[in-house]
C-alpha cells in the first residue's frame, strides 16, 4: 500500500496537556526527532522510557508503534497499537495504521475491520475507505471494494490512485469499460501515472484492442523508458496486428534492458519463425531454454528439428 504512516499532528502538545514532566518530555521530543531521522531503533528506545515512565498514555505507544513498523517490527507495532487503542478507544491513527500493518502481513481481515472502526469515528476519512477497499479487493469481495473507492472518491474527488484502485476491482469483476474509463479519469488527474497508463494498456489487450493498447504502452515507455516488460506487451499487441517487424524491434529493446529476460527470447523466436527466420528463431529459443523458461522445449521441438 502506497501510503504514508499518519502522526498525530500535535502530538508534543497532546503530551504537554497530559501533565508530563519536562524531563519526559524532552525525551519524547527527542524520539520525534530519531523517527525523523529514521533512527528508529533510537527512537524506540526514547518511546519506551516515556512509557517505562507513564504507561497510561496512549501517544508514546503510538509513536513507538510506528517506529517498530518502520522496521518490520509488525508483530511489535501490532501490539503498540493495541495499547494506545486500549488506553483511548477512539484513537482513530491507531486503527488506521494498525489497519495498514495489518495489511502488510496479509491479515486483510484485520485491516477490514480496523479500517471499519476508523470510518465508524470519521465517516469523511476518505484514505480509510481507500484502504479498506483495497483489503476488500485482496479477499475478492470486488463489489465491496468499487463501493468503498466510491466513497472516497466522492469525499476526495482529486486522488487518480482511488480511480486506478476502482478501476483494477471493476477488471476483476469483468466491467472492462468501467475499468478503462476509471484508468482514464486517473489519467487526467495525473497525466504522468505511469502504473495508470500501463495497466489501461493492458485491459485493452486482454479486450483485443491491440491498437489502443499500443498507444497506452507507448506512452508508458515515454515516461519510463527502461520499463522491458512494457516493451514485451507492446511486441505482443504488435504481433496481434501483424506488425510483425515491430514486434522483433520491441522484444530486443527488452532485452536490451534486461539481457536474461527468458521470455523475451521465446517470444521474438516465435515471431522470427512466423515472419520466416527460422535459423534465427531457433537461436532466440535455444537461448530462452538456457535461461530457464521450460516453454521453448515443446517450441525447439516443433520448428527446429
Amino acid at each position: 500500500m502506497n501510503m504514508k504512516y499518519r502522526l498525530t499532528i500535535l502530538i508534543f502538545f497532546l503530551m504537554i496537556a497530559s501533565g508530563f514532566s519536562q524531563t519526559q518530555n524532552d525525551i519524547f521530543k527527542r524520539g520525534l526527532g530519531k523517527m525523523d531521522a529514521q533512527d528508529y531503533i533510537g527512537a524506540i528506545s526514547d518511546f519506551s522510557k516515556v512509557i517505562e515512565n507513564s504507561p497510561k498514555l496512549a501517544v508514546p505507544y503510538y509513536c513507538r508503534a510506528v517506529s517498530k513498523d518502520a522496521i518490520q517490527d509488525f508483530t511489535g507495532a501490532i501490539e503498540d497499537f493495541t495499547k494506545a487503542i486500549e488506553i483511548k478507544p477512539d484513537y482513530a491513527d491507531a486503527y488506521f495504521n494498525r489497519g495498514l500493518t495489518k495489511y502488510c502481513i496479509q491479515d486483510f481481515k484485520g485491516s477490514i475491520d480496523d479500517n471499519t472502526r476508523v470510518i465508524e469515528i470519521n465517516p469523511n476519512d476518505a484514505k480509510a475507505y481507500l484502504n479498506r477497499g483495497l483489503a476488500k479487493n485482496e479477499v475478492q469481495d470486488y463489489n465491496g471494494a468499487v463501493n468503498d473507492f466510491s466513497k472516497s472518491i466522492e469525499i476526495d474527488p482529486k486522488n487518480s490512485e482511488t480511480y486506478a484502485a476502482r478501476g483494477l476491482s471493476k477488471y476483476f469483476s469483468k466491467d472492462y469499460v468501467g475499468a478503462i474509463k476509471d484508468y482514464s479519469d486517473a489519467i487526467k488527474i495525473n497525466p504522468k501515472y505511469i502504473k495508470a497508463h500501463f495497466t489501461r494498456g493492458l485491459i485493452k489487450y486482454d479486450v483485443k484492442d491491440f491498437r489502443g493498447a499500443i498507444m497506452d504502452f507507448t506512452k508508458t515507455l515515454e515516461l519510463s523508458p527502461q520499463y522491458s516488460e512494457v516493451y514485451l506487451k507492446r511486441g505482443d499487441a504488435k504481433g496481434h496486428i501483424q506488425d510483425f517487424t515491430g514486434a522483433i524491434s520491441d522484444y530486443s529493446q527488452a532485452i536490451n534492458i534486461d539481457p536474461n529476460y527468458a521470455e523475451a527470447y521465446y517470444l521474438r523466436g516465435l515471431i522470427k519463425i512466423t515472419s520466416g527466420l527460422n535459423k534465427n528463431g531457433c537461436l532466440d529459443l535455444e537461448k530462452a531454454r538456457e535461461l530457464g523458461f521450460t516453454k521453448s522445449d515443446d517450441a525447439i521441438k516443433e520448428f527446429c528439428r
